[in-house]
């Protein structure tokens, strides 16, 4: 699943590879969140259907909702950002896809980084990172990195605990 705002998760080639992902494995269900339910999403799933795979959740709280997730699929063209940074904190699965933008977190990411690899250039790759994980063929990255990073940037920034840039570069560069 993902959580962020709808008009990020209504985009088309995002919404085309989540149907793909539904279509290719039947156990996958995908939950999102946004202050509305988008029609723009339910008609998409609606024509592909897939509306009885798909669950909406409304505007949640980060912290909670992530916790109730297997896998985090953040959207594209344009990235979760912060949503993204909770949770990889929470030891979930990511996948993301590159971004021309730079605003987006993964150019913060560095290719020597373990976190590179969940990384994809494209919508089939991306498919396939996600085959990877749900077949367990790859595991997350440790809970324990994520601690670590999280505690150092904490000490090292204590005034600017609020900085979620500089909490994903820490976190991302190792």
């Amino acid at each position: 699943g993902t959580l962020g705002r709808s008009e990020k998760i209504a985009q088309p080639q995002y919404l085309e590879t989540i149907a793909n992902l539904l279509e290719r494995d039947h156990r996958l269900i995908f939950h999102w969140t946004g202050k509305t339910e988008s029609q723009v999403v339910i008609d998409f799933f609606n024509t592909k259907h897939l509306s009885s795979r798909i669950h909406y959740h409304g505007w949640v709280q980060p912290e909670e909702y992530l916790k109730h997730l297997d896998l985090y699929l953040d959207t594209f063209p344009f990235g979760t950002g912060q949503t993204l940074v909770c949770a990889g904190c929470l030891g979930l699965p990511l996948v993301m896809m590159n971004s021309p933008y730079e605003a987006n977190f993964s150019n913060l990411i560095k290719k020597e980084s373990f976190l590179y690899g969940f990384i994809a250039d494209s919508c089939p790759e991306y498919i396939n990172l996600v085959m990877n994980i749900v077949n367990d063929e790859v595991r997350s990255f440790s809970t324990d990195i994520c601690e670590s990073a999280l505690q150092a940037f904490t000490l090292n920034h204590s005034n600017n605990s609020g900085n979620v840039s500089g909490l994903a570069h820490q976190l991302f560069s190792s």
